[in-house]
């Protein structure tokens, strides 16, 4: 423990504030009284009153200030398991995992490319907003995988056609795995029938992406 720390824990303990409060400052008072009325110093009374209101608002500062100093409420400190702290705050922040069970839909990359049809694309993000995070199954021809390594993911397209307003649409659906399923993707062919369930993360009038994906049937 410094000399800094030493006072500190001394002022707190009130050792310091209660002989203030307690001795010197009455002591302070009855010299002004008693200057006030002998006038050793042979001064006029303005000199006397106003020196005697400047020790008197002096001494009443020094003594609002004590009481304040004794009525202090400590700093608060985070306890080390406190989920309030800065760091816990950053972390999620980050967007760190969360305990909430995935909530699986029964909705179609179709589906949700309409909305992009047959409305404007302001309106159609509206109608989509309710549909991103959530997760869904998604079955068709393989028609792409890329390792891509710099971001820590596999992704895999596949490509589905719909017919809509007469004419026919090619559909995109993106898929980005764990690396962990690397081994798995690679030995697929191009147009391999697979199944994959995966979030929701993106769509627009001609794509689909799905992130944190799983491979469930393959053939």
């Amino acid at each position: 423990m410094n000399g800094l720390e030493l006072l500190d824990g001394l002022w707190d303990k009130a050792t310091v504030p209660v002989f203030l409060e307690r001795f010197v400052l009455p002591i302070l008072a009855a010299l002004v009284v008693l200057l006030a009325v002998t006038n050793p110093m042979r001064w006029g009374w303005t000199p006397r009153i106003i020196g005697s209101l400047g020790v008197l608002i002096g001494a009443y500062c020094t003594s609002r200030a004590l009481h304040r100093q004794q009525h202090r409420k400590p700093t608060p400190h985070p306890l080390p398991n406190d989920p309030t702290r800065s760091s816990d705050r950053g972390d999620q922040s980050k967007g760190a995992v969360t305990a909430e069970p995935p909530v699986h839909i029964d909705t179609q990359p179709e589906e949700l490319i309409e909305f992009f049809r047959r409305h404007t694309h302001v309106q159609a993000e509206k109608l989509v907003a309710p549909f991103l995070h959530k997760w869904i199954t998604v079955s068709g021809n393989l028609d792409e995988v890329l390792d891509d390594a710099d971001f820590g993911h596999v992704a895999a397209m596949i490509k589905r056609t719909i017919e809509s307003k007469g004419e026919e649409i090619t559909i995109n659906v993106w898929m980005r795995f764990p690396r962990s399923w690397l081994d798995q993707l690679a030995m697929l062919k191009r147009g391999d029938p697979i199944t994959v369930s995966g979030q929701l993360a993106f769509v627009n009038a001609g794509k689909v992406q799905l992130e944190r994906c799983q491979l469930v049937r393959r053939g």
